[in-house]
């Protein structure tokens, strides 16, 4: 689970990194688990699947 959302979240990055909607959503939105804050999986390179 955590994997798939690495490789998302990477991908979204690329295409949509560069639009201030995008990263304030970033900031603001937990992944994976509501309420739990986890904001981004990127920076962990051990997640790859």
């Amino acid at each position: 689970m955590f994997s798939g959302a690495r490789r998302l979240e990477l991908r979204q990055k690329k295409n949509y990194g560069n639009r201030p909607e995008y990263q304030e959503y970033v900031r603001k939105v937990p992944i994976i688990i509501p309420l739990v804050p986890i904001y981004s999986v990127v920076k962990h390179k051990w997640l790859v699947g």
